[in-house]
């Protein structure tokens, strides 16, 4: 069964997902990230649009995130 999303701000469920552009695609690197030169530190984005309060949230496509030590974007 499908998770129904709220908005962080004023619980509504009156939400809508989309994406940011700006030219493109927006992107999250994180400050700490190291320079890579055969893979990016660049984070895919999505947004939810609260319908209810125009509150804005932002989420990060975890998957994007290595998850082992030697595999890091953190230094």
């Amino acid at each position: 069964m499908p998770q129904t999303l709220h908005c962080p701000l004023c619980g509504s469920d009156k939400v809508e997902p989309g994406t940011l552009q700006s030219g493109g695609e927006v992107h999250f690197r994180p400050d700490r990230a190291k320079f890579l030169k055969t893979e990016s530190a660049n984070i895919e984005m999505t947004g939810l649009l609260c319908t209810q309060c125009g509150n804005v949230t932002l989420l990060g496509d975890t998957s994007q995130i290595p998850q082992t030590a030697e595999n890091s974007l953190f230094a």
